[in-house]
Order: C-alpha cells, then sequence, then structure tokens
C-alpha cells in the first residue's frame, strides 16, 4: 500500500510539473506573439503613418501655395496606395489576435480563407475540403478548430518546405474531424525546434480542453499529417 501511494504521489507530481511546464512555455509564447504585434504596430505601422503624414503635409503646402506641381494626381494615388497598404497590415494584426471571419461567416469558410491567405507567396498547391458543418457550433468548439488548423499550418510554412498542403473538416462520431497534411520534409528529431514542439502542445491542449483529442504521423521526407478531433456536445466521443 505504501508503494502504491508513493506512486501515485509521484505521478501527481509529473502531472502537476507537466501542466506548469506547459503554462510556462504557453505564456513565453504568448510573450513572444504580443512583442511581434508591439513590434509590427511600431516599426511598420507607425512609420507608415508618419510617412504618409509628411506626404500629405507636403502636398497641403504647395497646394496652399498655389504650386501644386504636375503631379498631383499620381501622387494623391500613391498616398491612397499607401493607406490600403497599412489597413492591410492593421487587420493582418487584428486577424492573429482574433479571427473575425469566424464570427461573421463561421468556421468553414474561415477555415477555408485562412488556407487561401496562408498559401499566397508559397509554392503550396492546396487542396481543401469543407464538408457541411452544423449552422449552430459552440463558440469555444468553433475557435478552438480554427486555432489548431491555423497553427497546424503555420507549422506547415515555417518548417515543411511542402509543396502540397491539404486541409479538411468533416463531422464524424458527433464532433469536428479537421486534418491537415503535407508532403514537406517530415519531422527529423535532430531539427524538432523548440518552436515546434509548443505548437504540437498547443494544438493537442486545445484539443484536449474541447474534449477531444489530437494524433499526428510523421516521417522523415515524407511529409506530415495533423488530425485533430473535437466533440460538438462533451457527452459523444468516439470509441
Amino acid at each position: 500500500m505504501v508503494a502504491v501511494g508513493a506512486a501515485i504521489v509521484v505521478s501527481q507530481r509529473k502531472q502537476v510539473q507537466a501542466a506548469e511546464s506547459y503554462a510556462a512555455r504557453q505564456m513565453a509564447a504568448m510573450e513572444e506573439e504580443r512583442g511581434h504585434v508591439a513590434r509590427e504596430l511600431h516599426d511598420d505601422v507607425s512609420q507608415q503613418i508618419a510617412i504618409l503624414c509628411q506626404r500629405l503635409e507636403a502636398l497641403q503646402d504647395r497646394l496652399e501655395n498655389g504650386t501644386p506641381g504636375p503631379h498631383v494626381a499620381r501622387e494623391t494615388a500613391a498616398l491612397a496606395d499607401g493607406l490600403r497598404g497599412m489597413a492591410a497590415t492593421v487587420r493582418s494584426i487584428a486577424h492573429r489576435m482574433h479571427p473575425s471571419a469566424l464570427d461573421h461567416l463561421g468556421l468553414g469558410p474561415a477555415l477555408q480563407g485562412l488556407a487561401r491567405e496562408m498559401a499566397s507567396g508559397t509554392p503550396w498547391r492546396i487542396d481543401i475540403r469543407i464538408r457541411p458543418e452544423p449552422l449552430e457550433l459552440p463558440q469555444g468548439v468553433a475557435l478552438a478548430v480554427y486555432r489548431i488548423g491555423q497553427e497546424a499550418l503555420r507549422n506547415v510554412q515555417k518548417h515543411a518546405n511542402a509543396s502540397r498542403v491539404a486541409l479538411s473538416l468533416e463531422l464524424a462520431h458527433g464532433g469536428l474531424v479537421l486534418e491537415v497534411s503535407d508532403d514537406g520534409l517530415g519531422l527529423h528529431h535532430d531539427s524538432f525546434s523548440p518552436a515546434t514542439g509548443i505548437g504540437l502542445i498547443s494544438m493537442r491542449e486545445r484539443a484536449r480542453l474541447a474534449g477531444g483529442y489530437l494524433s499526428l504521423e510523421s516521417l522523415p521526407e515524407r511529409g506530415t499529417r495533423v488530425r485533430a478531433w473535437v466533440p460538438i456536445s462533451r457527452t459523444e466521443r468516439p470509441g
């Protein structure tokens, strides 16, 4: 009995340590993301605003002095392009903080838009299959699945060097099944970075907190497949 009790205590301590370790990594990842957002706002958005203000002031001075010059239309068009670019940057930052498409369009269209956005500028040939989803999804379920898909695609973007990527979402066993696969490098033990590890832990924890689970299959040079199942209600779980 003493041995059993000691084993239980050791197991509980390991669980607590694992939870604390995960929490610390999550906090570090959150701080890193906040720092990245702050740098983008300071180094990109604020500089764009300063440049646009200078150009507008210069144009205003010329107009007030009656010397607008022959290229006013071109300059105003360039200013408009600058404003559109700044708006796109702000939208991208806001989207990372909270996916507004999830609220307005639903999970399927939000995932579809996310996948296409992340594929732009890459050599990916992307296949997206969204099966009909329930009209009413709990907000926590939709957000968990969306964030898992976002992290899985981010890992492909950063580490996989893939040419083909597939994302699918379908109903199965009273829940949603999300799958993200690629034909990239796969996971090598010698190249398994802390960032990749935190991403995988984050996906698994999101699935677990939503009452589901996540699996990962990967072979060197043969790609990776992430598969998550999240229940629509906590009463159902596949056997």
